[in-house]
Order: C-alpha cells, then structure tokens, then sequence
C-alpha cells in the first residue's frame, strides 16, 4: 500500500511472485486471528516461508509458549480468499536471536518456518 492511499496495489503479472508470495493466518496467543504476508524461499527442503518475526510470536522469551501464535496455515498465492495452489501447516518455525534479544532493532525483524510438503514453486 502506498502511504497515503488506500487502494493497495496487486501483482498481476504471474510468474513467480505470484506462485511464492501469499498469506500467513495464524491465531494470536489472546484468542484473535491475525495474517501476514509470507514468501517461498528456495532451500534444500522446498518448504521453508519467510515472514516477519511478529507474525509467529510477541515479545518475550521465546521459550515461553505464551509469546508464539498458534494454528499457522500458509496459503501460496493467496487472493480474495482463493487458494489456487492450496494450503500447508506450518511444521516448525522460529526467530531470529537478534530479534528474540532486541524486538525494536531495525535489523534482523525475520522468521522463517517450515510446511511439511513443498509450498509454492
């Protein structure tokens, strides 16, 4: 979205963002839903998404189960409520340690996590 504005733009031109970029839906740790943008990264194992780190938990410690979201479902290619390619559980995720010390640093605001089948691509 262009600040200012509130129409948001949309990728209409195919090809790999719009088969890689999509959308996160999680529920918060208080009960309410949430999303966020998500990307297919290229790996190894073919299932590894990218996202900012408060999509997967809030500040805290990430050893409390309190600071992380819940029910994550990844949808590659998401638009007004299709899910043309499907949709995958995320398996395993995490933050980075930066961020997990320092949720206000600029830097290092990233999580990845993984689907247990390949997402995208």
């Amino acid at each position: 979205m262009i600040r200012g504005h509130r129409r948001a733009w949309v990728w209409t031109h195919g090809g790999a963002v719009e088969k890689n970029v999509g959308r996160l839906f999680f529920t918060f740790s208080d009960g309410y839903d949430g999303s966020c943008t998500a990307t297919v990264v290229t790996s190894a194992n073919r299932s590894t998404v990218i996202t900012a780190a408060h999509c997967l938990r809030g500040v805290g410690s990430p050893s409390a189960d309190a600071t992380w979201n819940h029910n994550f479902y990844f949808v590659p290619g998401y638009r007004n409520g299709t899910k043309p390619l499907g949709g995958f559980s995320i398996r395993t995720m995490a933050t980075s340690s930066r961020w997990d010390a320092d949720p206000d640093t600029i830097t290092h605001r990233f999580a990845v996590a993984r689907t247990p089948f390949p997402a995208g691509r």
